[in-house]
């Protein structure tokens, strides 16, 4: 019993660790306040933060933590609520600030022949057996030819052949290329994103009302 402890301990001292470098590597604190994480009194947003990557990386439930062993983390359920779910702090910034410093960081580790392309998809989130969610809606599946209850997700990835991250903005990100299907491919579109300097690679509309001349 007091081997497993000990390695328990070892192995939530080297996730620890290891969060510890990732936060300083991406300067975690300095991405919070961009994205207006703030706290004027208690816990720092950092220190909230990198307690909740401790679970989630020691496979504990942040709910059950805090209901059954509340000693693991030093903040009450109180904070933590807030600090998920206040309307100020800007989450979707702080995502796209932190994998544009990661996929930066990784592009200086890659050769400069390696090609690295945006990726942009309209995929279908199927909630066919909800009933009540919020704007949910009967959506056109492409697959299936059918429509069904669900959302249509727009989703954006960078890719450098070997990853892939996803994204909400390009803005800051090394790309030779902007890969999607025919729905995006309209000459209007096309054009706007060769004017970012953004080659385009993509199936091709069949219409009688558009005409390619090559």
């Amino acid at each position: 019993m007091a081997i497993i402890i000990t390695d328990n301990l070892n192995a939530e001292h080297v996730i620890s660790s290891k969060i510890d470098t990732f936060f300083s590597t991406f300067a975690i604190s300095k991405l919070l306040k961009k994205s207006n994480f703030y706290k004027k009194a208690g816990f720092q947003c950092t220190i909230v933060l990198k307690e909740i990557f401790g679970l989630i990386y020691s496979g504990k439930n942040l709910f059950r933590t805090l209901k059954m062993n509340p000693e693991y983390v030093s903040f009450k359920k109180n904070t933590a609520y807030r600090f998920l779910n206040l309307s100020v702090y800007n989450w979707s910034r702080l995502l796209l600030l932190l994998v544009t410093a990661i996929i930066n960081d990784i592009d200086k580790l890659t050769s400069a022949d390696r090609v690295s392309v945006l990726i942009a998809d309209n995929s279908l989130y199927d909630r066919s057996r909800s009933k009540k969610v919020e704007l949910l809606s009967r959506v056109f599946d492409h697959t299936t030819h059918k429509f069904v209850k669900g959302y249509k997700m727009l989703t954006l990835g960078w890719s450098d052949e070997t990853l892939l991250k996803f994204l909400d903005s390009t803005k800051g990100l090394p790309a030779q290329y902007l890969l999607f299907d025919s729905w995006f491919a309209f000459p209007k579109t096309i054009v706007n994103v060769v004017k970012r300097n953004l080659d385009v690679i993509c199936m091709l509309k069949i219409s009688s009302k558009i005409h390619y001349f090559y």
